[in-house]
């Protein structure tokens, strides 16, 4: 009865004790301490951190009561035995080996006798199964399996656990159930490898840990349009990306310290005022900008597929930054410049280049004739053509845009004032030249409708005339006849001055007085009569 009372209170312990240890593990999780952790150290906490594996043995305690052993060899054995095989097992898999080399270490000696122990522990739990309890397997068989089942069920858990709580597809979990078992592991040792992110295109860490002495592996995930190089110590190892990486062995021995992030997406810069001098000596700002990526980079076509570049190139970009330290501060400047400014200082230099070549009114296209193509747009196809000659393949950038902006201004504003005053005594001279010319035009077309118009009254005063001639020669009859030949000649005069091709060019009172000597003739005629 008593037995059966410690069995259910040792239970109810148990229960209890994973209950109060999850809440406390949730709430306080490994964190790096920054100082460096042993690896004996690092697999005591690895095993505290998996609170049922530490538990699971002191569940078997519930046999003690129920075997005709001697509790000391009992409990030591149900304590010893599975985490001894759990350190072995962890020790050889994430803690050091201990080799001839590693003897003449002072650290390794250090630590030395605490290996062996934790190596001996199974095999001191073994031979005490065997030889203390040999007559008694049936019955202390299910104590070990009591033992043995929560770390175990425990592990397999994890096994199936562990890649979901990590970014990866549904594809990726089904690859990399070792690998992220072995990332959860070494995150328990409060020692691993740093886990990167790659956010906004900057490298960020969620879990730090120490690239060069921490426990394998270390996770980089980087976002879909980015790529990412690592180094080892001054040695550059690799560029990887993107996606979800574990690092520190196999194919990414080493360190892998995220040296910089590259961003495979197609890239615009513009500056809107770049200072400039003419060939007339005028200083002037221009705007410049300029299009380009990685060489190679392309967006995928359909999702689930990937960004694709040329890492050959993606090395030349890295390996284009430099240092200049004009217009930065002393703590900034030893930083490089990055290779996504290279295009626009290319651009920059040969745009000053060709603007010394040309005047300004060359430039503005104020250029009597003008030409067939403006000045800035061949000037902006040069400046292209000429930066994608020099950075495609020293540097691995691709040009496929940009060029020279219309904005041209003087950097003095008189400049400006003195430039459109002289357009505009320009234009205003050619306006007088085209309104002489009209002048001309028009006086020329006058004399050739006044000429008309004389042989018009001349062909017809001439006719008239020898109509009359047929009347006789009486002295009245004469004086008749030149009064009505007078009204003739002034309708005559009246018929071209309505004349709609000949009107416009007439007085406006040509009309009104051809209609008063019309009148005055008619009275002189009456009045003779």
């Amino acid at each position: 009865m008593t037995a059966n009372i410690i069995r259910l209170l040792i239970l109810a312990g148990y229960l209890a004790g994973l209950y109060f240890l999850r809440r406390y593990l949730r709430e306080n999780p490994p964190r790096f301490p920054g100082d460096f952790v042993y690896p004996c150290t690092r697999t005591l906490k690895a095993i505290w951190y998996l609170a049922s594996m530490l538990l699971g043995p002191v569940a078997a305690l519930i046999w003690l009561g129920g075997n005709p052993v001697a509790s000391l060899p009992m409990t030591y054995t149900l304590m010893t035995l599975p985490i001894g095989i759990l350190i072995w097992g962890w020790l050889w898999r994430y803690g050091i080996r201990i080799s001839p080399e590693d003897l003449e270490d002072p650290d390794s000696i250090n630590v030395f006798p605490f290996v062996i122990f934790f190596l001996l522990l199974p095999i001191i739990a073994l031979i005490a199964t065997l030889f203390l309890l040999q007559d008694r397997l049936p019955v202390i068989l299910p104590a070990l399996v009591f033992a043995f089942a929560p770390p175990a069920f425990m592990l397999f858990l994890i096994y199936l656990w562990a890649p979901r709580i990590l970014p990866l597809s549904e594809k990726e979990q089904e690859t990399h159930h070792k690998d992220a078992l072995k990332l959860l592991a070494s995150f328990w040792t409060t020692f691993s490898k740093p886990d990167i992110f790659v956010i906004n295109g900057e490298a960020q860490t969620r879990v730090k840990g120490n690239a060069f002495l921490g426990v394998n592996p270390g996770l980089i995930v980087t976002e879909p349009e980015n790529a990412v190089v690592l180094r080892d110590g001054s040695k550059i190892l690799n560029i990887i990306g993107p996606g979800i990486f574990f690092v520190g062995y196999e194919d990414y021995a080493g360190a892998n310290v995220v040296h910089e992030v590259l961003d495979l997406q197609k890239q615009f810069r513009v500056e809107k005022e770049v200072p400039a001098i003419t060939k007339d000596g005028i200083a002037v700002l221009a705007p410049i900008s300029s299009m380009f990526h990685i060489g190679g980079a392309r967006p995928p076509g359909e999702p689930g597929q990937k960004w694709e570049y040329h890492k050959s190139a993606a090395f030349k970009a890295f390996a284009a930054s430099e240092v200049n330290p004009e217009g930065r501060t002393p703590l900034e400047a030893h930083l490089p410049h990055s290779w996504k400014d290279i295009p626009m200082q290319v651009a920059q230099a040969r745009l000053k280049q060709l603007i010394a070549h040309y005047t300004l009114d060359e430039i503005y296209g104020a250029k009597d004739p003008a030409p067939p193509q403006l000045l800035r747009i061949r000037m902006g196809k040069e400046i292209r053509e000429y930066v994608s000659k020099y950075v495609e393949q020293p540097f691995g950038i691709k040009i496929f845009g940009g060029g020279m902006g219309n904005k041209i201004t003087p950097v003095d504003p008189q400049v400006t004032r003195q430039r459109i005053d002289s357009w505009k005594a320009t234009l205003m001279r050619q306006v007088t030249i085209n309104k002489g010319k009209i002048g001309a035009a028009y006086l020329t077309q006058l004399g050739r409708v006044r000429s008309r118009v004389l042989s018009e009254i001349l062909t017809r005063l001439i006719e008239q005339a020898k109509q009359l001639e047929s009347l006789g020669d009486g002295s009245e009859k004469k004086k008749a006849l030149v009064m009505l030949l007078k009204i003739r000649l002034m309708e005559t005069l009246d018929d071209i001055a309505r004349d709609p091709a000949v009107e416009p060019l007439l007085p406006e009172t040509t009309l009104m007085e051809i209609k008063r000597r019309s009148i005055h003739a008619a009275e002189d005629l009456g009045g003779d009569a």
